[in-house]
């Protein structure tokens, strides 16, 4: 086998070690399937309407017409479409849904972790060698909750995707504020953002304030690199108006109030609540686990400053000259040096004018990890490394702040955050510190100079987190690899495809199993998931003609006219046409339906769920943004003219 053959698959194992061990970490889903954790009720109903309906042509299904026992939702009017989008344009073609579309999925939540874990190697790989970004990969992969929390006890499908943007984001913003492609890494920004806001807009308002510090930082503290971060995320913002200005300006229509009946933002992690076979004891050892990693890393890069040899201090520049009589910048005049860069520039001598860059890429060694000259910051820590493990042992520390009731006054003050609806969510954040503390300590490791306690604690914490993972699954999936069998009460609940209880129309009903029930049981005296009338007042007949999720055509038939339900929710956007004239419609009380009168006689009665006015607006915002990005974008790609002398 050739060198060139050789190089490219030592190049090409560690991405492969990544998607093997995203698929080892995935696997007890798509071996047996989508365990019944919190949320699954949720995603498994609202997946199996959003793919109906976007298989019947509607590209954006934001109103669901089927749920909650055919009542309606406008669920994605709030809940970001992205992942849904994705199965069904990804896994959908390759295998079957199973029932409610669980298996899909299944599938989909190995697709998000394969995903995650490639986008954390390539964002690693530019502060580290191929070493440490494979570990702090594997790191991101296994932490508790990325592997445990969200995939086997919480089933929070949507937020398994934002593990796959942000990362995403952290590359192309670290691109940007080195100066690489300045105009392509501001793009991949931009989009790689707004894919971050379109699968979850809770762990987009987290991980937000995160880019631009990140780049700062990164970048030398250098104040235009954070303000082109910014810029490149309010143009994702642009790219994702679509979803986020109706999200954003119609919650006042939905029962947001219900997101605080339970106190959800005071619910910190504690000591008093140990046990890693609960949720939250698996949210205390995550969390108490990743700081210490965070700690560890950073020790193992103090103890290498500190065993480093008297005089090897970082530089700039390295050189190391073929000819040993060439001159030095320490030792020549300027004459000389001038004289030498000229010899080098008509030689080509890439050698002997190595860069901070190359080598601090490959871990202060020559190209091939292994092959070439060693650089005398080999013993010492670069300056982007140590930046980058301050960066990130802030950010852990502040990450877990936010989990802890000492965060109480910060949750109160900034009424926002209470969106989040659970404070652990900020081990998003962690996950990511523990993943850069990892390549930023771990890659440029060297024989002599490693702290080999605080390389063995290492090991031990990521053998519990392997732990606390095995043991999970062995707690959910008893059978494996059997399919796993979920209760009838959950099997209940998704097949009466009832929604979240801040999703549902503020005019409506609770959705509670027995008020929604009662509702139906009491409406016609049938539990029909059609649309369809039933007179309130007067005597005649109301017929359903002609029925699609955002309209309804009917056929009024009454001799002294009529008062009639529609079994569809109330919510902006409903209007009504009466033989092509505008026609009144209310909300009835105090069940929230579509609530008409007709006069006497035969009509032609028309309902649509007309476009509002956020969602005419957001789609002209991320049209031109879209616009605006591919001109960027093209005029990055032109080729430079030739400036005249």
């Amino acid at each position: 086998m050739s060198g060139s053959k050789i190089a490219w698959l030592a190049r090409l194992a560690p991405a492969a070690a990544v998607v093997a061990a995203a698929l080892l970490v995935s696997s007890p889903a798509w071996l047996s399937g989508v365990p019944a954790g919190s949320d699954t009720v949720f995603h498994a109903s609202w997946y199996t309407h959003f793919s109906e309906q976007l298989r019947a042509g509607e590209l954006y299904p934001r109103w669901l017409a089927g749920m909650n026992g055919g009542l309606g939702s406008p669920v994605f009017f709030y809940y970001a479409p992205l992942p849904y989008h994705l199965t069904a344009l990804l896994v959908a073609p390759l295998a079957a849904a199973g029932d409610y579309g669980l298996r899909h999925l299944a599938y989909g939540t190995a697709l998000s972790f394969v995903a995650s874990g490639l986008a954390c190697y390539l964002w690693l790989r530019q502060i580290s060698t191929r070493r440490g970004a494979l570990a702090g990969a594997l790191l991101y992969l296994l932490a508790p909750y990325h592997s445990v929390v969200d995939p086997l006890m919480r089933g929070a499908y949507s937020e398994l995707w934002a593990f796959a943007w942000m990362p995403l984001v952290l590359y192309f913003a670290r691109r940007a504020a080195a100066g690489r492609g300045p105009r392509l890494a501001f793009a991949g920004l931009s989009v790689s953002y707004a894919l971050l806001v379109l699968s979850h807009l809770p762990a987009t308002l987290i991980f937000s304030p995160l880019p631009a510090a990140y780049a700062y930082f990164a970048s030398g503290r250098r104040a235009p690199a954070a303000l082109r971060t910014l810029a490149g995320l309010a143009l994702g913002a642009g790219l994702a108006c679509a979803y986020l200005l109706p999200a954003l300006a119609m919650q006042p229509a939905a029962a947001f109030a219900d997101m605080h009946a339970d106190n959800y933002f005071e619910r910190w992690i504690t000591f008093t609540k140990a046990n890693a076979h609960d949720l939250h004891g698996q949210l205390l050892w995550g969390a108490l686990t990743s700081a210490a990693l965070v700690l560890c890393f950073t020790f193992i890069t103090k103890q290498r400053r500190a065993h480093a040899p008297a005089g090897d201090a970082p530089t700039r520049e390295i050189s190391t000259p073929a000819d040993p009589d060439a001159p030095t910048a320490a030792t020549s005049s300027p004459a000389e040096r001038a004289a030498h860069a000229e010899h080098d520039a008509s030689t080509g001598d890439a050698a002997s004018r190595e860069t901070p860059s190359t080598a601090e890429r490959d871990g202060g060694v020559g190209r091939g990890d292994g092959v070439g000259r060693v650089g005398r910051d080999d013993h010492v820590m670069p300056d982007d490394r140590r930046r980058e493990l301050s960066f990130w042992g802030v950010a852990a520390a502040l990450s877990i702040f936010m989990t802890t009731f000492a965060s109480d006054p910060v949750w109160r003050l900034v009424p926002v955050l209470q969106k989040v609806q659970f404070p652990w969510r900020f081990q998003l954040v962690l996950c990511l510190a523990v993943a850069g503390a990892a390549a930023a300590g771990l890659g440029p490791l060297r024989r002599g100079f490693v702290s080999w306690r605080a390389l063995a604690f290492a090991s031990l914490v990521t053998c519990c987190w392997l732990y606390f993972w095995a043991g999970a699954v062995r707690r959910t999936y008893p059978d494996l690899p059997r399919p796993y069998r979920i209760g009838d009460g959950t099997l209940r609940w998704m097949d009466r495809s009832r929604d979240a209880p801040e999703y549902r129309p503020a005019s409506a009903v609770s959705n509670a199993e027995h008020d929604i029930e009662t509702l139906l049981q009491n409406f016609c005296g049938d539990l029909r998931r059609e649309p369809r009338a039933c007179v309130a007042e007067g005597e005649g007949a109301v017929t359903v003609t002609r029925a699609a999720p955002r309209s309804l055509d009917l056929r009024v038939e009454s001799a002294s006219g009529l008062t009639f339900r529609v079994t569809q929710f109330h919510f902006p956007g409903w209007q009504a046409t009466l033989d092509g004239r505008p026609h009144p419609l209310t909300a009835s009380r105090p069940d929230g339906l579509l609530l008409l009168s007709a006069p006497p006689g035969t009509h032609e009665l028309r309902l649509r769920l007309e476009p509002t006015t956020p969602e005419r607006l957001g789609l002209l915002t991320s049209a031109l943004s879209a616009l605006l990005l591919a001109l960027l974008s093209a005029r990055a790609l032109l080729p430079k003219r030739p400036r005249r002398r």
